[in-house]
């Protein structure tokens, strides 16, 4: 995996967790969920693509092996935050909750337009249900955007996206964010981007475009990646003037394509924030972004309860935010290490038997 692109996983997670960090009632940076989600769908189609794109239009390639693997990639933690989610919810179950659960644990809530069913359990798991769908038509979607020529795959994601803005009129306001934000069928729009990106990402290195930008100067390079980063904060600067049909989704997929393809070409040599994001302890924290992604809004719903229950209610988020935030990064290795990876390894020693 690219070093740069790992930490910036991590940074996308942290404005995720600033998006649901509580502040009079409304999310610290409310930019954050929309941005964070983009970017890691995104990202999921160019890494997939990268890693088994080769692999699945092999003749040896096994469907029911892939998928299998993929599951035991996010099931383990998807039940472990399940089961969390279910304990912090003691006091309010009952017979229409379970229901609302039943999508969940068997990830498809996303697939029902109805906030009580899709935010249910462990609300962010909403995403790993689109991630579960994409994972399945990846194959299907390797063949045909990712064998063949670069312009034939522009051709493909071109056609779709016309089919993408004419359905977005008809979708109503209302509806909005339970289709555009949350829905598989919609949200494989990020997932191809992702896809085609790695396509013009392995067509700039045949033409050796990587090697030309690597050799400028660091000077011209850290300007560069500044430009790229620029960008993203003028994006996420003008989020509470953009309508919500468009930040949903297709507002961030540009930046977002610009800054994946941008770091992913100055992985060997590159800026100053290049130079910045492949500090190893950031790129840690990147490699366990999928446990804090899942565990950080358990954390700050159970961390808000204690010190509600212990009459130190009175503390001010100036200080909740970093106790939640370094309780949360000290969880998330823990889980890591002594569940996620343990039991992910063992699971695909025995797929492999």
């Amino acid at each position: 995996m690219i070093a740069s692109l790992q930490s910036w996983r991590f940074i996308f997670a942290l404005m995720i967790f600033l998006h649901h960090f509580p502040v009079d009632g409304e999310g610290l940076f409310r930019a954050g969920g929309t941005c964070g989600v983009s970017f890691f769908l995104i990202l999921s189609g160019f890494v997939m693509t990268a890693g088994y794109g080769e692999k699945v239009v092999a003749s040896s390639f096994s469907f029911g092996n892939y998928i299998r693997k993929r599951i035991a990639r996010i099931y383990p933690l998807h039940i472990f935050c399940f089961l969390a989610a279910l304990v912090l919810a003691y006091k309010t179950i009952d017979g229409h909750y379970l229901l609302t659960l039943l999508p969940n644990v068997l990830l498809l809530q996303s697939w029902i337009p109805i906030q009580s069913i899709y935010f249910s359990g462990n609300a962010v798991s909403w995403c790993l249900a689109d991630l579960l769908f994409f994972y399945a038509l990846f194959p299907l979607l390797v063949k045909v955007f990712f064998k063949g020529t670069l312009k034939r795959s522009l051709g493909w994601v071109g056609a779709l996206f016309v089919m993408y803005w004419m359905a977005f009129p008809f979708i109503s306001e209302e509806k909005s964010h339970a289709l555009l934000y949350i829905s598989p069928i919609f949200r494989l729009f990020d997932f191809i981007l992702g896809i085609l990106l790695y396509v013009v990402y392995q067509y700039m290195q045949s033409k050796d475009i990587d090697i030309w930008m690597c050799s400028r100067s660091w000077v011209v390079k850290s300007l560069m990646e500044l430009l790229v980063v620029f960008l993203l904060v003028a994006v996420i600067g003008c989020f509470s003037m953009i309508p919500e049909k468009f930040y949903y989704a297709s507002y961030y997929w540009f930046p977002m394509s610009i800054l994946i393809l941008c770091f992913s070409l100055f992985n060997i040599s590159g800026g100053v924030i290049s130079g910045f994001l492949n500090q190893k302890w950031l790129v840690y924290l990147g490699n366990i972004s999928f446990s804090i992604y899942m565990i950080h809004l358990l954390g700050i719903t159970l961390m808000n309860a204690v010190l509600d229950k212990i009459g130190l209610d009175i503390i001010g988020w100036q200080v909740r935010l970093p106790l939640f935030l370094l309780v949360t990064l000290i969880f998330a290795v823990c889980v890591n290490k002594y569940y996620e990876k343990p039991l992910g390894n063992w699971l695909n020693k025995k797929l492999q038997k």
